[in-house]
C-alpha cells in the first residue's frame, strides 16, 4: 500500500514540475528496488521521494498542491502513523510545497 501512496504523490508532484520529473525518472531507472517495487518503505522516502521533493523546482505553476491519498484507513494500524508521518514531512524538504495539502477519503 504505500508503494501506492508513493506513486500518487509523485505523480502529482512530477505532473507540474519538470525538475521533480526528472529526478523521479533518473532514480527509477538506477535503483532497481524502486523500479521493482522491492524497497522497503524507508528506502523509497529516502531514495525516491525525498529526492523527488527537494527537486520540486520554482519553475513549477502552481500555487497550491492538493493531493488526495484515498485508503489511509486501509492500511495496518502499525504502519498508518509512520505513512502520515513521512506524508507531512514532505513540505518541510521544500520551501515550494508549504502549501501542499493532504486529504482522505
Amino acid at each position: 500500500m504505500y508503494h501506492q501512496i508513493v506513486r500518487t504523490v509523485l505523480a502529482e508532484v512530477c505532473s507540474v514540475s519538470a525538475a521533480a520529473l526528472e529526478v523521479a525518472h533518473s532514480i527509477w531507472e538506477a535503483e532497481p528496488s524502486i523500479r521493482y517495487l522491492s524497497a522497503d518503505a524507508d528506502q523509497l522516502f529516502d531514495r525516491l521521494l525525498a529526492p523527488t521533493i527537494e527537486a520540486f523546482d520554482a519553475n513549477a505553476n502552481v500555487r497550491r498542491l492538493v493531493i488526495i491519498v484515498d485508503g489511509l484507513d486501509e492500511l495496518p494500524e502499525s504502519s498508518r502513523s509512520r505513512v502520515l508521518n513521512s506524508l507531512m514531512l514532505l513540505p518541510s524538504l521544500n520551501s515550494r510545497l508549504n502549501n501542499l495539502w493532504f486529504g482522505s477519503f
